[in-house]
């Protein structure tokens, strides 16, 4: 069972991506603007963004007034400002009540500017909005009014933009991004990214209903958050609230037009000749008009989908169970209709049908299985893939349903399944296809060597005079486990390199090769090699297709931060992998994204980062892990806990760890990372010595090795190891490799033995340069500790600055000391720290005090202390 955390989510949060309409608000009423209209559909922040917008203003130093008109209080003469405006001013002659109303006003400014807030005018009562035009035509107030987009409104509101020129803002839903960092503020903490993307597609980014839909989703217990991360432990539901909010949209279809709507809920997207064929035409120009749906495309290619994700979802919600099988039905036989169709439309058709309870046609079994693989739904392809077997489909239905095991975590079953199939194995295409299924199985899930040779060895056999055949057996031959020393891996690479040029090898086997080329140049420390590779052979959006592809990326994933070659590129890749990821149901690449993502976190010193990334990445590979990559993030965990100083949540960690990594392990991932993670915890408890022992006999195990040989003795030297004890070793490795990272951490080993202050700040330039602010900062630090030492307090002084200047803030971790040094001496102050900012865009000192209204004489003053304690003479080493 697991432990959920507590949390109480906040009853208001600040406003998210309204700074440009809060900034155009505030320009407004500084150039003397009468007021600002916010217009905006329901639900979108029109109110949260005026109530911000008069909390701004009050800070400023503006007295503020809020009125709220509702249909209710239109029925009384100035009903929406009865808690604004004394009741002794009301007079029945409407010339004196504005009057009145107006001094009113301005005794409650006193001598400050005051700001109203008007809500809804659309539904003002026709005095109150003469008085609100009344307010501003005489600059008596600012008027910040938001109203409904396409609603009518009285004609005095009409006239602020009219003959006011009132600027309207035209509020729209929020993107993507801030759609996410609004769930992520509202539930205090990070959010696994299918809940994200869920909400954001769902919401339609409309704040109000990602406020119903987070506060349904924790009211059903569906939404948790456990080892920091919220996640999704149940379907996410819509709230009662919310489907009466939508349904209130909906009212008033008629019979053809709902049908519209339910053929869309369950089958969109829908050609739009099919659609009007199905409803015909009339129907559907209706529920156009309403903006109830949305047409995409011309012609014969256009489609039509439903105008908001909740429409669907209130819709299948309403619709009963003989209703809605006769639709599902209705939609299978359209799509039937067309004779040939994609596996993605035989998928489709499949899930229909099923959930009508009918059979699916046996010539859709396989090709629905396929695609429901690809597309993230094991369980439903295991079962079309076993009636396709059952059917007589043969070794293209075992290869499927063994593929459908392999990603469910089920090695055992799926080597059941290959096992028995082998004796059906007739053509050769059939063989390479069954090799790739059977050496995965054998390979990462069962991690059975010995098989794995006796399998390669039986199908040599195969075809002993076929040239072609020994061609395209040599992928899978070179890819069984055995070349454990370094130059035997330089071999393997030389060997791989040359049965490329054998023009017999099928696509298949070639990017085999290239797979295996790709890790033995990655172990060996070939680090640009193993990049350049990587970037062209790497797979595009997922799915991932087959383990050549999981092999590559785990080869990427693991080992570029290792090299520090493309840490810029392996991120941006991993978010929009971790995206798409989500969306199709991979969850083998989502693991190896979110790893991604959380390892180059952590070389940046971004610990608390790294953590949420971390736990997203444990959260798939509980799900599907294709070569046991979890052992590393728990691995990870343990190191970012230890930084953190977080002992709990390190043997927690270590735990996860000890627990993955039981079971054979021919290819030592899970050994290295259960060294790793005990030398985290060791840390974590303060047992230095020992973490430094457990590295350095790691580092050892490991010296054929050098992207984990360099990695264990670097992290003894910053356990406390004297560098002197490793800088020998860290350049041996480092001299047989060409990887920038394994270069600067030698480099860093050397100069802090040889105590060279200079060439640690220079080493400091290198580690940023790779993007491994944390070794950046670190070696900073060492320098001006040597500085210190040596008696030059300005070098030491200029060196720590540095050192925190490549520190990354609100990480949970301790700024570096530097015994002997007064901290308030290297920080900059907050005045320096922004003038620092605008240098590097490139402004001059003349141009800083124009901005900040300083005279040039002080922004000097403040550039010169700014620039000695960051230890730069030329301001143009400010540029970014």
């Amino acid at each position: 069972m697991f432990e959920y955390e507590a949390h109480e989510l906040p009853a208001s949060w600040p406003v998210i991506g309204r700074e440009p309409e809060l900034a155009r608000i505030a320009d407004a009423r500084a150039a003397g603007a009468s007021a600002v209209l916010i217009q905006a559909p329901a639900g979108v922040g029109k109110t949260r963004l005026a109530r911000e917008a008069l909390a701004r203003a009050q800070r400023d130093g503006a007295r503020t007034a809020w009125a709220q008109a509702t249909r209710s209080a239109a029925t009384v003469p100035l009903g929406p400002f009865a808690g604004v405006i004394p009741v002794d001013v009301r007079y029945d002659d409407q010339f004196e009540l504005l009057r009145g109303s107006t001094h009113a006003m301005r005794e409650l400014a006193g001598d400050c500017p005051l700001v109203l807030g008007v809500d809804d005018v659309q539904l003002l009562d026709s005095t109150s909005a003469a008085l609100v035009f009344h307010l501003a035509a005489t600059a008596a107030v600012f008027v910040v009014a938001t109203m409904r987009s396409d609603e009518p409104c009285e004609d005095a509101i009409v006239s602020l933009w009219k003959d006011l020129e009132a600027p309207r803002l035209e509020l729209s839903c929020l993107g993507e991004a801030h759609t996410e960092r609004l769930l992520e503020v509202m539930l205090g903490g990070p959010v696994e990214q299918a809940v994200l993307s869920w909400i954001s597609e769902t919401s339609g980014g409309n704040p109000l209903y990602v406020r119903e839909l987070v506060l349904g989703a924790c009211a059903s217990g569906a939404l948790v958050r456990r080892h920091r991360l919220w996640r999704m432990v149940a379907p996410l539901p819509i709230s009662s609230s919310l489907t009466e909010i939508v349904s209130a949209r909906l009212a008033g279809a008629g019979d053809r037009e709902r049908e519209t709507l339910e053929l869309l809920a369950l089958g969109e997207p829908l050609g739009l000749s099919e659609l009007v064929e199905l409803v015909g035409d009339g129907p559907l120009a209706k529920v156009e008009a309403r903006g109830l749906i949305a047409i995409e495309g011309s012609g014969r290619q256009a489609e039509v989908r439903l105008a908001h994700p909740l429409y669907g979802e209130v819709v299948r919600a309403s619709l009963g169970t003989v209703r809605g099988n006769l639709i599902r039905l209705r939609l299978a036989e359209l799509v039937q209709s067309r004779g040939r169709i994609s596996p993605n439309l035989a998928l489709r058709v499949a899930r229909w049908l099923l959930d009508a309870g009918e059979p699916v046609p046996t010539s859709r079994l396989l090709d629905a299985a396929r695609a429901a693989n690809l597309g993230g739904d094991p369980e439903l392809a295991a079962q079309l893939a076993k009636q396709a077997a059952d059917a007589g489909f043969g070794i293209d239905a075992a290869l499927e349903l063994a593929r459908s095991h392999s990603i469910l975590n089920q090695p055992e079953r799926a080597d059941e399944v290959l096992t028995a199939a082998e004796g059906s194995v007739k053509a050769q295409d059939d063989a390479v296809a069954y090799l790739v299924q059977r050496i995965s199985v054998l390979h990462s899930g069962l991690t059975d060597a010995d098989e794995l040779r006796e399998l390669v060895s039986r199908w040599q056999r195969s075809w002993p005079d076929d040239e072609r055949w020994r061609a395209r057996l040599a992928p899978w031959r070179l890819w069984v486990p055995g070349r454990k020393s370094f130059d035997e891996r330089n071999d393997l690479v030389s060997e791989a390199s040359g049965l490329l040029r054998d023009h017999e090898l099928d696509a298949a086997g070639r990017r085999r090769l290239e797979s295996i080329r790709l890790a033995a140049l990655y172990y060996n420390g070939r680090g640009l090699e193993a990049d350049a590779l990587a970037r062209r052979i790497r797979t595009g959006p997922p799915p991932l297709r087959d383990s050549t592809d999981e092999a590559i990326l785990s080869a990427y994933v693991v080992a570029t931060p290792e090299t520090g070659e493309g840490l810029d590129e392996l991120e941006r890749w991993a978010v929009l992998t971790l995206k798409k990821a989500v969306a199709t149901g991979d969850r083998g690449a989502a693991g190896l994204a979110s790893l991604a993502l959380g390892q180059r976190h952590l070389i940046e010193g971004r610990f608390v980062d790294a953590d949420r990334w971390l736990a997203e990445a444990q959260l798939h590979q509980e799900q599907r892990d294709p070569i046991g990559l979890i052992a590393i993030t728990c691995a990870l965990q343990a190191w970012t806990a230890a930084s953190t100083r977080d002992e709990k949540a390190a043997d927690a960690a270590l735990a996860r760890c000890r627990l993955v990594s039981a079971g054979a392990d021919p290819h030592g991932i899970r050994s290295r990372a259960l060294q790793a993670a005990t030398a985290w915890v060791a840390l974590a408890h303060g047992l230095r010595k020992a973490a430094r022992r457990i590295l350095i006999d790691a580092a050892a195990e490991n010296w054929e090795l050098p992207l984990y040989a360099t990695r264990f003795l670097y992290e003894a030297m910053r356990a406390g190891e004297p560098a002197r004890n490793v800088a020998p070793a860290l350049t041996n490795i480092s001299n047989r490799s060409d990887a920038r990272m394994l270069s600067a951490k030698a480099a860093h080993a050397r100069h802090l033995a040889a105590r060279d202050a200079p060439a640690l700040l220079e080493i400091a330039g290198r580690f940023e340069g790779i993007g491994a602010l944390l070794y950046a900062s670190e070696a900073a630090a060492h320098a001006a500790q040597i500085f210190l030492a040596a008696g030059r307090k300005d070098s030491a002084r200029r060196a720590a600055a540095r050192s925190r200047e490549l520190f990354v803030d609100g990480q949970a971790r301790p700024v570096p000391v530097i015994d002997g040094l007064e901290s308030d001496a290297i920080a900059l102050t907050p005045r320096e720290s922004e003038l620092v900012e605008l240098a590097r865009v490139g402004l001059s000192n003349g141009e800083i005090a124009n901005r900040l209204v300083l005279s040039k004489r002080t922004v000097e003053s403040h550039m010169y202390r700014a620039m000695q304690k960051l230890g730069i003479s030329d301001r143009r080493e400010l540029l970014v």
